[in-house]
């Protein structure tokens, strides 16, 4: 992806394939979403902080799936979690 300049050094860029480039950057996006949800499961939550910190994710992630992918994301996982954040309110209080 080199190219050179005339009378200077090389330079990165124009991508000379700009569809192939947002292809792999969407696919990227794709993956790492997949992985970071995955990632957060070797998390236990201990505080009420880690049930929200976990239970924003969650939403955040279900919302940036159905905006991007196109398609329904199984909600009842969120629904556990708001019961375990209320549960873990309701103990803290």
């Amino acid at each position: 992806m080199l190219q050179p300049v005339a009378g200077g050094d090389a330079h990165c860029g124009p991508y000379f394939a700009e569809l192939a480039l947002n292809a792999a950057a969407g696919e990227l996006a794709r993956i790492a979403v997949g992985a970071a949800g995955t990632f957060t499961m070797f998390f236990s939550a201990e505080s009420l902080a880690d049930y929200k910190t976990k239970l924003h994710f969650m939403e955040k992630r279900a919302a940036w799936f159905e905006a991007f992918v196109g398609s329904g994301f199984d909600l009842c996982q969120i629904d556990l979690m708001r019961a375990l954040v209320a549960r873990a309110k309701a103990t803290a209080a």
